[in-house]
């Protein structure tokens, strides 16, 4: 009888930490990175820390919000290697077949060890002892006839916890688990068997075979058929059909500027070739992954007759798949680089006819990573990725803050100087000044009134719409078997606006009024316009915007604005060389808080019973009787159709029914009034 046994080691990279920091004991650690690192995730979170809802692969800052008293940490993987390695060795003393499947998981075949070791069982006993005594982590282990069912066992008693299926009794632990925790059914697979009213591991049990292949396909609907009745016998040696090499990163701060992205795709591509001749291989497809800054991620692959060379040759294929590709309006937030279908560089392939000086460049290539593994602390890389010295850092955060106050510009400037930051991202000076509130256009616009008194010219004028319509009509009923009627639509007025109105004083002092969105957002404001070093000030109830020609804004730090309702002043000073904006606006807020019960969102609200949806269920003999139904018919004194009894009924509409073949039910709401 073969037996398998799934080790998985408990909240590992976090058992290790409190391991070695025995004073953390009790409280939630947090491995991954800093709340104060933009972007890092959580690698793994202990168990105290699970209790407030972090788990694996989220944002360290959403962590933070969740569990602001946790301890962060950086992982370290040599440590966790170092343990891991012990720990396979543990597993290697009981049986010569180990199947590691990461740094902290294991099957191993305990098939025909009993006359060596005992039973299975008492095998995995001595097995958790002995790894909690040689290194003080725990484990939980799960033991069945197969690897599926074992590692399914695994997860019934974590952590530090055993669970044996016995032979004869897999389909009686598979139609008692919920069907969430079955492996290999992921949220999308759930969501598409609870669309087929399917929820429970044993309403796939009553199904047959035929019918679940029809609904789910022939390979899913066999997998379901299986794994219900504990037939699964999936091996767990996937052998990777197209190997790949790839390379991706996620930048602090969104990417932009086009020498931020080339650079970046720059150290990607020398990351990746620099793989590809460490492990002998070559590839012709290549393949570049995007993800913009609103979490939307697009690829794009290619494949040319020849193999990638070098770093250069990498780097100009992926700059031309990523322009190919790259929406110029929106912020880059990852970028990846894979060479895909690699096969060993050792196998006969054609020279190329035409060299372009590759063949020297893959020489001086191969040479660096001979001498990096001689000396790994040898670093050789292009002057490109190199890191600024000592002073950038300094030199960048002047520049930093004192772009946000002036924005230095040469009378007849016309391109724009950039310099690079460490990284990929990069500081950007706009040489375009921009007026966020410019004087109407005099010559499209209504000047009401003009008037001259003395020296001081008065003015105003009108700008946009102002369209009001009212609608009514009236309505006659006749016909065969209904008493003539007529009624009366009341009118309806509706205005819609977008107008706007100043009021100017020697055409430097003025009052606005803007009405748009059906009065929703209005704008009242006064301002001036000088002529000296004060070009503009305004002073408004909304709509006070600070302009995104800094370059803090490039780091998503400026506040910008729009129409949003956020009353405030701004000042514009300029020069022919320079200009300066100040602005002072008061956000509004909102807060909002939520309850956690583990990793479950607790809602506090209380509901009334009279405000639950109630109505009423019809059973029929058969689901094809549900099925056969086209339309529902309610009778009522008032109705609009009539049978050859003189009895009067109404239609009902989809939302007054459901048909639930399932149960063989017609459920109608309370207002279908049957």
């Amino acid at each position: 009888m073969s037996l398998f046994l799934h080790a998985d080691l408990d909240a590992f990279f976090a058992s290790v930490e409190l391991l070695d920091h025995p004073e953390w004991r009790g409280k939630p650690v947090i491995v991954g990175g800093l709340p104060t690192e933009r972007r890092s995730v959580v690698s793994t979170a202990s168990y105290e820390a699970r209790k407030y809802g972090v788990h694996s692969a989220m944002p360290t800052a959403t962590a933070f919000k969740l569990c602001p008293n946790g301890i962060f940490v950086h992982g370290r993987m040599q440590r966790y290697c170092e343990l891991s390695a012990q720990i396979m060795s543990i597993f290697s003393d009981y049986s010569p077949d180990v199947q590691q499947l990461s740094i902290d998981e294991a099957f191993i075949d305990l098939s025909g060890t009993e006359k060596l070791f005992g039973p299975a069982s008492e095998t995995a006993l001595k097995i958790k002892k002995r790894i909690f005594e040689e290194t003080g982590l725990t484990v939980s282990i799960g033991l069945a006839p197969t690897k599926y069912l074992a590692k399914l066992a695994s997860e019934v008693n974590k952590p530090d916890g055993f669970f044996c299926i016995e032979e004869g009794k897999e389909t009686d632990f598979m139609l008692n688990l919920p069907l969430p925790k079955v492996w290999g059914i992921g949220k999308k697979s759930l969501d598409v068997l609870n669309s087929k009213g399917i929820f429970t591991t044993r309403q796939i049990y009553e199904k047959s075979l035929s019918l679940l292949k029809s609904l789910f396909g022939p390979s899913f609907g066999q997998f379901l058929y299986n794994c219900v009745r504990g037939q699964e016998f999936e091996s767990f040696n996937h052998t990777v059909k197209n190997h790949s090499l790839s390379a991706e990163n996620t930048y602090a701060w969104d990417l932009y500027d086009r020498n931020a992205i080339d650079t970046a795709l720059l150290e990607l591509s020398h990351t990746v070739v620099f793989r590809m001749l460490r492990e002998k291989v070559m590839s012709s497809t290549v393949a570049v992954k995007i993800r913009y800054d609103d979490f939307t991620t697009v690829s794009i692959q290619e494949t040319s007759d020849r193999e990638v060379a070098t770093v250069d040759d990498l780097f100009e294929r992926a700059k031309h798949l990523f322009y190919k590709k790259y929406d110029t309006n929106r912020g880059v937030r990852l970028l990846g680089i894979s060479l895909n279908n690699t096969e060993s560089s050792l196998n006969p392939r054609q020279a190329d006819l035409f060299d372009f000086g590759n063949e020297k460049k893959r020489r001086v290539e191969k040479a660096i990573l001979e001498a990096r593994q001689k000396d790994p602390k040898l670093k050789i890389t292009k002057a490109r990725l190199l890191p600024p010295n000592s002073k950038t850092p300094l030199i960048l955060f002047f520049i930093t803050v004192l772009s946000l106050f002036v924005n230095f510009t040469p009378a007849l400037a016309a391109e724009t100087s950039q310099k690079d930051a460490d990284g990929a991202a990069a500081i950007v000076f706009d040489r375009n000044k921009v007026d966020l509130y410019t004087k109407p256009d005099e010559t499209n616009s209504t000047s009401l009134f003009n008037y001259s008194i003395n020296d001081r010219n008065v003015e105003f004028i009108a700008e946009g719409y102002w369209k009001t319509m009212a609608t009514g009509g009236l309505s006659f009923n006749f016909g065969y078997g209904t008493t003539p009627g007529y009624s009366i639509i009341a009118p309806v007025i509706t205005t819609k606006t977008d107008l706007s109105l100043w009021f100017f004083l020697d055409k430097k002092y003025y009052f606005e009024a803007d009405f748009a969105d059906d009065f929703e957002k209005n704008t009242i404001a006064a301002g001036y316009y000088g002529d000296g070093y004060l070009k503009h000030a305004r002073i408004a109830n909304r709509g006070i915007r600070f302009p995104t020609v800094y370059s803090i804004d490039r780091l998503g730090l400026g506040i910008g604005g729009g129409d949003n309702e956020s009353p405030g002043i701004s000042l514009n000073f300029s020069d022919d060389s320079w200009q300066s904006d100040f602005t002072i606006r008061y956000d509004r807020l909102s807060a909002k808080e939520k309850s956690w019960q583990g990793k479950n969102l607790v809602n506090t609200e209380t509901i009334e019973l009279t405000d639950y949806l109630t109505g009423f269920r019809y059973i029929l003999p058969s689901a094809s009787s549900v099925l056969n139904i086209k339309n529902i018919y309610v009778e009522a004194s008032d109705g609009s159709y009539r049978d050859k009894n003189g009895r009067s009924y109404n239609i009902l509409d989809s939302s007054q029914y459901l048909l639930s073949a399932n149960t063989c039910s017609i459920f109608l709401t309370r207002d279908a009034k049957a």
